[in-house]
């Protein structure tokens, strides 16, 4: 791609290697050798023998380790690049949890300010629900007894729950 395209990309690109499949419009798979150049929340650079047209729509399964990303992608441009070809594929209609995963593994940074965030949103569900539970009891002062024979219980089903939380972020 000229220095000219290359300017024109809205998103910074990543060079990556992970599997992909293309699919063809009825959903199965096309037999193809095939890599992947860079990538970016927008699109894909890929290498194929496939004959492709820009203007061509593919289906793209691409498998991460969090998980497989489907998304519907259109080739925006095309050139040769010695025994195969070059193509530029842009993601169309990408669900918001795809767009999640290729955010997160192309920006890890980005998974450590996540994170935060739902630890705030924990503890704040967490304050939340014990002002309740004291409005509750402020309430209905008879409700006590039965919160204080329910507690014990309460703080075991925390305790495993944090640390299945810590489990799951190893």
């Amino acid at each position: 791609m000229d220095a000219e395209n290359l300017e024109k990309r809205r998103l910074e690109r990543f060079p990556c290697g992970y599997e992909v499949r293309l699919l063809h419009s009825t959903g199965g798979q096309v037999e193809s050798a095939l890599s992947i150049v860079d990538m970016s929340c927008s699109g894909l650079g890929i290498l194929t023998s496939l004959p492709l047209a820009v203007g061509d729509a593919l289906g793209l399964k691409l498998t991460l380790s969090s998980g497989a990303v489907n998304a519907s992608c259109r080739v925006r441009w095309a050139r040769p690049e010695g025994r195969l070809r070059a193509y530029g594929l842009e993601f169309e209609g990408l669900r918001a949890i795809d767009r999640g995963r290729l955010g997160l593994l192309l920006k890890p940074e980005a998974a450590a300010a996540l994170e935060i965030v739902t630890l705030g949103l924990e503890y704040t569900l967490a304050v939340m629900a014990l002002a309740v539970l004291y409005d509750l009891i402020r309430s209905n002062p008879a409700l006590l007894s039965a919160v204080l024979s329910v507690l014990p219980f309460g703080l075991v089903v925390a305790a495993i729950g944090g640390g299945l939380r810590l489990l799951s972020l190893r």
